[in-house]
């Protein structure tokens, strides 16, 4: 069960150590500079001691996960009511801008010149990020700002901020008097009016007061002072708000005027007229910058630079008279609409023009589908959508409506977009829809409503969310729209100095470091490229000054291509860093783009990063693969260099190394590849002792598990049907040419298995023998590697290694069956009812309650589980037809009789003001309590087929914006419901009946994890219910019988399965659904499982509620 809790770690008192206090003067709290002895070593701490002790600042705090907010660490709890709670955060070495200001008052100019743009920018990043997660800081100030060792600025201090949903709330804590906006300050003059015997009224504040206080810390970094030093409270209340004075801006500064444009802005007595934190960041970059179209050219971390044009205006071969949209098409090539020429132009990512398409009817906008064919999908202004072949011959078309319905129904189709399974998106803006269709033959899977006109669309192959470009006056906004459509996140961009939101939004790519797109004002010459995370915040511009643009894509060597009406322009990005950086350098004798596109695409801490590729100037010279450095080299040559202290090196290193390769090679298949090299050689280790795989020289798409190849890898790991008909090529009596030979992910397996042997041997494998005698040893005789005995967990090693090396690759593990196995062996498979060390720490069962009974407070039957409120848990007790309340120690407080229930399956909480709760049961209604009472309930389906439709529901879950989600297995769907009455917004197919289901609020994606009770399977789903991963849990190496609970945390997915009564295990999994940890074992029969606000895991374990704490 999911509850859209963050959570926190509880840290031990004797943890923590004080070392001084750097509490400031006007500290209501004292705060010390202290040591936690962490998992995993010591690190120094800030840890501030508080009077009162607001669970609220530490929940707002653990929710915030950015650069510029100082991290929370975890709190300590009190012993005894006479001891503080103290929060334990991340600390900050120079201590708070305030006193940074203060210590460089003699060199000021040199100071501001060189940090206080800088720092004013990471402020600014700072409040962008906490109002877009709805929240108000509430005490903006230099005192409350953090500085790093690094020249970071962070914020700190959440003790007054707040959730700002409807963006006004009403307060009577409010902020420091001098930072504060005249909406905030209000009646607080008459506090020190000596005639004035008012008592302090409540005031509305919004976001926007944060920015005016952000404006004065603005003016604290361009003057230096510290604002109002000589005032009292009283006038500054008089000045600000009756008589509307601001702070006098020092005229010595750089860019005086746009500065005084800005903070004028910030200042605006009405908040209306205040820009938001975005458009504050978006002119301050601006300003550092002196406002220079640099035609192009534009330095945010490192560069982006135009490294050529081509395709200048005209209508011969290759040459462009409307450039609107543009696509990565196959290695190396990009395709070009060129619409006033009614042709697609096909050229080399470095501008060789290869081949033009002509069109018949005027192209719009044009996609790839990057399969075996490499189709082309272009929209024009018809109402068919066009699919060429890899041949550039028109394939088939189809139309974005039911045929029937095609000469019935307008459309303006806009837009096209490729999903990574192929699925084909189309954008219709007479509707306001994007269609969905099958990439072989065209056929209609969804038509999902949006907000703005579809002129362009972009798919995030990573979390699978689409984008939305407008196009239009007035239509200005992109939307990052989940799969069904919902928005999640809104950009307006701005171009100029007077925040003036653009004109005209165009087109939109994605890719994993977030959104990029182009954006201009009526004016020729003033489009722009911005860069945004893949929530929406806007993160730098890119380049300015272009012509016209229109389309923006990714090239397959990473450089952006922008259609840009007359051109295209290619820019690249190179870093400015000053820091020398050793790297590994690959000279290829023959280079293989393929490698490097695999390895682009792979982002994992085992996996060698990719940080680019030197081209050559000319034909003798070799391309060179750059990668980063591991400083310990290949494995191969550690377990050789440690051949004589073997078994004492072993003891330290083995496992973890294994399992670090077993995450590596799980990832790199999930991600549908197979390495096909797997040996020692091709894992390094880094000065850290971290295991990386490398060299993706002969890795392949694997889409259908199996692959046709006659590159294989090398031979003493090689799997037996990847060495197949080898024995021919030694056999000196045989003349049989090498033939190709049929390999899967699980001929890795068999390889990675000879890696483990390596580990737990110290030896090479067979070192003594010829290839000829390998193959014949390995394919006609059966033969495998000896397993030494001195070896621990003997037994264990055996049969897993004899299960990798079978020679019918089906029955060999999976890479995630690989790693629980080695998991569970470096336990001893130790059974330890809920106490299990895994990487850092343990999470251990610091308690249980509500053993089996009737009695007050006890269970017949746990079976789900979620956080009500404050302290306080709610578990359906099925059974016994009832709710109970219990505190978050398990101290009973009520039960709460379900009458109008029959059989409860599943509770969830929608965090409003009324904190109600949602049941569903055995009916076919979906019952809402508040105040522990029935106020509503709804059916699933529309009123009039309830009577003819059958049910079964069994899950609900509560999205962050309250959103009800309802399983039911016998529809196999989940439907949505709007929380304040219960109606129908969607009804979402799934693959795995919803016995239980979670909801990642998280992030932005509107995941879903659905689990599916006896099918032996979690689905992990994007909103729209497609399936993105499954996760097949195994104990012990084999599939398990029940998948039961599900919830996310931020780290990721936390799922309960089981075998048996008493062989309940708890599983932690990535949002990617790659195996983490096995977090617990030995439970009865774990159901429902939810985060409760302290950070502890909570399990309906069918007798009891078991809680785990991370230690």
């Amino acid at each position: 069960m999911e509850t859209p809790t963050c959570f926190y770690t509880i840290i031990k008192p004797e943890k923590i150590s004080f070392d001084a206090e750097i509490s400031s003067v006007a500290s209501k709290n004292k705060v010390f500079r202290a040591t936690w002895r962490a998992p995993s070593g010591k690190q120094t701490v800030a840890a501030k001691c508080c009077s009162r002790f607001h669970e609220e600042e530490v929940l707002i705090m653990a929710r915030m996960n950015h650069k510029n907010i100082i991290k929370l660490l975890g709190v300590v709890k009190p012993a005894s009511l006479k001891e503080n709670y103290i929060i334990v955060t991340e600390y900050a070495e120079r201590g708070s801008l305030y006193n940074v200001i203060q210590q460089h008052r003699e060199n000021w100019p040199e100071f501001r010149q060189n940090y206080s743009m800088r720092l004013a920018q990471d402020g600014a990043r700072a409040l962008q990020y906490i109002h877009d997660t709805k929240y108000q800081h509430g005490d903006v100030k230099s005192p409350n700002f953090l500085v790093t060792s690094e020249d970071v600025l962070k914020i700190c201090d959440f003790g007054i901020s707040r959730q700002c949903e409807y963006t006004i709330s009403t307060v009577t804590n409010r902020g420091s008097y001098p930072w504060m906006a005249p909406e905030a300050l209000g009646d607080v003059g008459t506090i020190y009016d000596s005639s004035s015997t008012s008592s302090r009224k409540p005031c509305k504040v919004t976001t926007k007061s944060d920015v005016y206080s952000f404006g004065v810390v603005i003016w604290e970094l361009i003057s230096g002072k510290a604002p109002y030093p000589d005032k009292q409270l009283y006038y500054i209340c008089k000045a600000v708000v009756e008589k509307g004075e601001r702070l006098e801006i020092p005229h010595d500064c750089p860019e005086h005027q746009q500065i005084s444009d800005l903070l004028n802005k910030c200042w605006q007595a009405d908040y209306v007229q205040r820009p938001n934190m975005q458009e504050v960041l978006e002119n301050l970059i601006c300003i550092e910058d002196g406002w220079k179209k640099t035609s192009g050219k534009q330095e945010v971390d490192g560069k982006w630079e135009m490294c050529h044009e081509f395709g200048k205006k005209g209508s011969g071969p290759g040459e462009f008279n409307g450039a609107t949209s543009i696509t990565a098409t196959q290695m190396s090539d990009i395709a070009v609409i060129d619409c006033c020429n009614k042709q697609v132009v096909i050229s080399s990512n470095e501008g060789q023009h290869k081949e033009s398409i002509p069109l018949q009817s005027y192209p719009l906008d044009i996609a790839a589908i990057h399969n075996h064919d490499n189709q082309l999908v272009v929209v024009d202004d018809t109402k068919y959508v066009k699919v060429f072949d890899k041949k550039n011959k028109l394939a088939f078309q189809f139309p974005t409506v039911p045929q029937s319905e095609v000469d019935k129904t307008e459309v303006n189709l806009q837009s096209v977009a490729v999903r990574k399974d192929g699925t084909i998106l189309v954008g219709d803006v007479e509707r306001m829809v994007w269609t969905e269709h099958r990439p072989t033959d065209g056929q209609l899977l969804h038509t999902v409503p949006v907000q703005t006109p579809p002129y362009f669309l972009s798919v995030d192959h990573c979390t699978n969310t689409v984008v939305v470009s407008g196009l239009e006056i007035n239509r200005v906004r992109v939307y990052v729209a989940a799969g069904n459509g919902a928005t999640l996140s809104t950009i307006n961009p701005t171009t100029d100095t007077k925040c003036q939101r653009v004109q005209r939004c165009r087109g939109v790519c994605c890719d994993r470091s977030g959104i990029y797109i182009t954006v201009c004002n009526a004016a020729d010459g003033t489009g722009h490229i911005h860069h945004y995370d893949l929530d929406g915040v806007f993160l730098a511009c890119l380049a300015r000054g272009l012509q016209c643009p229109y389309g923006i894509t990714f090239t397959s060597d990473r450089q952006l291509a922008i259609a840009d009406w007359e051109s295209v322009k290619m820019y690249h990005k190179w870093r400015t860093s000053s820091k020398k950086k050793k790297v590994a350098a690959k000279c290829c004798s023959v280079f293989h783009e393929k490698e490097v596109l695999i390895m682009a695409r792979m982002s994992h801490r085992n996996i060698i990063e990719l940080l680019g590729v030197v081209k050559p100037t000319n034909a003798s010279e070799s391309h060179i693969i750059v990668t980063e450095y591991a400083e310990r080299g290949s494995l191969y040559k550690v377990i050789e260099k440690h051949r004589e202290d073997w078994p004492e090196f072993r003891q330290s290193h083995w496992m973890r190394w294994a399992q670090d390769g077993a995450k590596a090679l799980q990832y790199i298949h999930q991600m549908g590849y197979q390495h096909g090299d797997v040996k020692s050689p091709n894992f390094l280790v880094t000065s850290d002792n971290i295991l990386k795989i490398c060299d993706f020289g002969i890795s392949r798409k694997c889409e259908y598990t199996i692959s046709t190849v006659t590159n294989r890898g090398s031979y003493p790991w090689m799997a037996p049907e990847a060495l197949g008909d080898l024995s021919t090529v030694y056999d000196p009596s045989s003349t049989s040419s090498r033939k190709p030979c049929k390999v899967t992910t699980k001929s890795d397996v068999y390889s990675f298995g000879v890696v483990i042997w390596e580990l737990i041997s110290g030896k090479a494998p067979y070192p003594d023998k010829q290839l000829y005698d390998i193959c014949k040893a390995v394919v006609e005789k059966g033969e495998r590697l000896e397993i030494p005995h001195d070896c621990p967990e003997n037994q264990q090693i055996t049969d897993l290694l004899n299960k990798c090396w079978q020679a019918d690759y089906a029955h060999r593990p999976n890479m995630q069956e690989v790693l629980e196995i080695l998991i569970c062996i470096e336990d001893g498979w130790k059974k330890t009812a809920g106490r299990l060390e895994v990487e850092v720490g343990k999470w251990e069962m610091c308690c249980e309650f509500g053993k089996k009974g009737r009695g007050t407070g006890e269970f017949d039957g746990a079976r789900s589980i979620v956080v009500t409120g404050p302290g306080e848990i709610a578990v359906v007790d099925c059974w016994n037809n009832r709710a109970v309340i219990c505190s978050d120690e398990g101290q009973h407080k009520e039960n709460i009789p379900l009458h109008s229930c029959t059989y409860p399956c599943d509770i969830a909480t929608i965090h409003n003001h009324d904190n109600q709760w949602v049941v569903v049961d055995h009916t076919k209604y979906v019952k809402v309590f508040s105040e522990k009472k029935l106020v509503l309930h709804f059916p699933t389906v529309p009123q009039s087929k309830v009577d003819k439709m059958d049910v079964n529901l069994q899950s609900v879950a509560v999205r962050k914006n309250g959103t009800i989600l309802v399983g039911d297995v016998k529809r196999m769907v989940w439907t949505e419901h709007r929380p304040t009455d219960g109606q129908l917004l969607h009804t979402v197919t799934v693959q795995t009946p919803p016995y239980f289901l979670a909801v990642d609020d998280y992030t932005n994606t509107g995941r879903v994890v659905v689990s599916g009770g006896d099918k032996q399977r979690f689905d992990v789903a994007a909103s729209n219910g497609k399936t993105l991963a499954h996760i097949k849990p195994t104990i012990h190496g084999c599939q398990v019988q029940h998948c039961c609970g599900a919830c996310y945390g931020d780290s990721g997915i936390f799922i309960t399965v089981s075998n048996e009564l008493g062989t309940g295990h708890i599983h932690h999994y990535d949002r990617k659904g790659v195996f983490l940890a096995c977090l617990a074992q030995g439970l009865f029969f774990p159901q429902g499982i939810t985060f409760k606000s302290d950070g502890q895991l909570a399990v309906a374990d069918q007798k009891s509620v078991k809680m785990y704490q991370k230690v």
